[in-house]
């Protein structure tokens, strides 16, 4: 698996991007801004949502769609832990989200409970507080066996 390393940093930067685009093999080029339509310096609450629609809109088009499990920031112990503990149970390579040593939230992909790829030029990883799924679309049921 290519490790792709993001080309925008602080905020409005594409270390989300780069890490989607490692876990789905493709590069960096193919993967949109999901900041369109959203002013990075002041980021408000409709912009997150506007944020994981641009997310979940792109993934769509690969058969999938992301599900963030945690807090969004001021992560506790228990919430680093608890990112730990599933990421263990994993068993596979997965985003994690968290505030990065530059003090923003930023996105990496672990794999047993560590670090595996941080895509920011000056590493770092992050502070966990969100596990991050990459999860298959499924068409819906056509009726067979179901009433």
């Amino acid at each position: 698996m290519k490790k792709v390393m993001q080309t925008i940093t602080g905020l409005g930067g594409n270390c989300e991007g780069a890490t989607i685009a490692t876990l789905l093999g493709l590069n960096l080029e193919d993967v949109p801004s999901f900041w369109d339509s959203i002013t990075p310096n002041n980021p408000t609450h409709n912009d997150a949502d506007i944020y994981q629609k641009n997310v979940k809109s792109f993934l769509a088009k690969y058969g999938f769609t992301i599900l963030n499990l945690g807090v969004d920031s001021n992560p506790s112990e228990q919430d680093k832990k608890w990112v730990v503990d599933i990421s263990k149970a994993l068993g596979v390579k997965h985003l994690v989200a968290g505030i990065s040593p530059r003090g923003h939230m930023h996105s990496v992909i672990y794999e047993n409970g560590e670090l595996w790829h941080d895509p920011h030029p000056d590493g770092g990883g992050v502070i966990p507080c969100q596990v991050c799924l990459l999860v298959p679309i499924f068409g819906e049921a056509q009726g067979e066996g179901h009433e």
